[in-house]
């Protein structure tokens, strides 16, 4: 016999985790903000211990960090964490595209299903939709390997990173250079050009971490 299982209280945790994941990525709450359970608990109306159990989830996907007096701040990313999940990226995400190679054609047509998804949010204009759809696109590549612990590893990097991207533009990405380039990466693919791929790939990875690294440093050089 099972455990009485307690669904409302997962679904609660769940809410609470999702509210502050949704303040956290769209800028509401700034990196470097401590949070505290009593007053996030009376904000949303549950309790502290919901409230702590959110916090683990966020933590775990490293959009919170716990330091050794165990308060809980938004994750503050430097230069050196930037390079590390761009470089767990490349590891994972140029495996998926050798992995196309062999890949059936309902991996395929999800990659190409989630591309359409972006081109519709860019033409939506919605920052929100087109960051969104864009790690969406990704997952779908990544999604061919496999692997759900890889997926679930991948998801965890993107979080961080649209953490970091957060912080840093105020603008909203440039989507229509961001939809040819996503279309000219499933062509290749969907043409089984495996190493044209990689590589437009692997260039543009290159390309966003620079950006992202060039604008931490202009945002430090403001800081004085």
């Amino acid at each position: 016999m099972l455990p009485k299982l307690s669904v409302e209280k997962v679904t609660t945790v769940d809410r609470v985790a999702e509210a502050l994941r949704v303040e956290i990525l769209g800028g509401g709450i700034a990196p470097g903000t401590p949070l505290r359970e009593v007053e996030v608990a009376a904000t949303t109306g549950v309790s502290r211990g919901s409230v702590r159990q959110a916090f683990s989830v966020l933590v775990n996907e490293g959009l919170l960090s716990q330091n050794s007096y165990r308060s809980v701040i938004v994750t503050t990313l430097d230069e050196h964490d930037i390079r590390e999940i761009y470089q767990a990226r490349r590891m994972i995400e140029l495996s998926a595209v050798e992995a196309t190679a062999g890949a059936d054609e309902e991996h395929i047509a999800v990659l190409r299903k989630a591309y359409e998804e972006f081109v519709a949010a860019v033409e939506g204009a919605d920052r929100n939709g087109i960051h969104l759809a864009d790690v969406q696109v990704h997952a779908a590549l990544v999604a061919v390997l496999g692997s759900g612990r890889l997926s679930r590893v991948h998801a965890g990097l993107m979080s961080e990173l649209r953490l970091a991207a957060t912080a840093q533009y105020k603008s909203p990405p440039e989507g229509a250079t961001l939809v040819k380039r996503h279309g000219d990466f499933i062509d290749l693919v969907t043409a089984g050009k495996t190493d044209e791929a990689r590589t437009q790939l692997a260039d543009r990875l290159d390309n966003s971490e620079e950006l992202l690294i060039t604008a931490f440093r202009e945002a430090r050089a403001r800081q004085g």
